[in-house]
């Protein structure tokens, strides 16, 4: 199995409320995992988080996390999971902060099925970080929707956030900013599996499990709250050329300095 998220985060991600907030979920979530987590940088660098110790000074004693932009990872001698993580000073375009999760050829984690573990830290994050926009699914799903391959090559198509979502997965969320643009309202009343409140936005399932992605019951569940929603939120392989809708999100920051 192969399950993976992302997290697009409003905040610089290495400022150390938001990494604490970070590592106070692994650990809940993962405390086992956690006993032997390590923060790594390139091929090169790598050193342990130990029990009590704030992830935060660990970073920064990594040279390559000082400047402006950088990015790390979070590893485990147990294995099964990694944190891919990205930061920058400037918080647009929004894909600048980020956390991605992957949990990769196990079946479970600490006794747990990979998606119970991937949906925990799915409603952690969502609850606990100001997340403008997260998606989680089966590596399969994304495939299918944002992947382009040719003999020649294999490219992410879909994801300019400046005009458009990437598309509608198994975990959905969306922040403030998005559900003010799309309608809180409209957002809440998606005819989905589960709609709910998180943090200042709204998170939508679409079923209970992330491997019916390809029946056709899970399709027409998509299909129903992307139109509920509106199409020209979300990124189409199938309809490319037509219209598309995005909040502005460097005017949206714009305003919030001068208030």
């Amino acid at each position: 199995m192969h399950l993976m998220a992302e997290f697009c985060i409003a905040d610089p991600l290495f400022d150390p409320s938001q990494f604490d907030i970070l590592q106070e979920v692994v650990v809940e979530v993962l405390p086992t995992w956690a006993e032997s987590m390590r923060l790594e940088v390139g091929e090169d660098h790598a050193l342990p988080v130990h029990r009590g110790e704030r992830g935060h000074e660990v970073l920064m004693r990594l040279p390559a996390t000082r400047r402006g932009l950088g990015s790390a990872s979070l590893e485990s001698d147990a294995g099964g999971v990694s944190f891919f993580l990205g930061h920058s000073e400037r918080t647009v375009p929004i894909e600048s902060n980020y956390i991605a999760v992957e949990i990769v050829d196990v079946e479970s984690v600490e006794s747990r099925p990979c998606d119970f573990i991937l949906a925990k830290l799915f409603d952690a994050f969502t609850d606990r970080l100001p997340v403008r926009y997260a998606h989680a699914e089966l590596h399969d799903e994304y495939d299918w929707s944002n992947m382009e391959i040719t003999p020649e090559c294999a490219r992410a198509i879909g994801f300019a956030y400046h005009q458009h979502l990437p598309g509608l997965y198994w975990l959905n969320h969306f922040g403030s900013d998005y559900c003010e643009f799309m309608g809180r309202d409209r957002v809440l009343s998606a005819p989905a599996y589960e709609v709910w409140e998180s943090g200042q936005g709204v998170s939508i399932r679409l079923s209970e499990l992330p491997v019916t992605w390809n029946e056709p019951d899970y399709h027409r569940q998509k299909k129903a709250v992307i139109e509920h929603l509106g199409k020209p939120y979300f990124f189409s392989r199938f309809e490319r050329d037509r219209e598309y809708l995005a909040p502005d999100f460097f005017e949206i920051v714009k305003q919030r300095r001068r208030l």
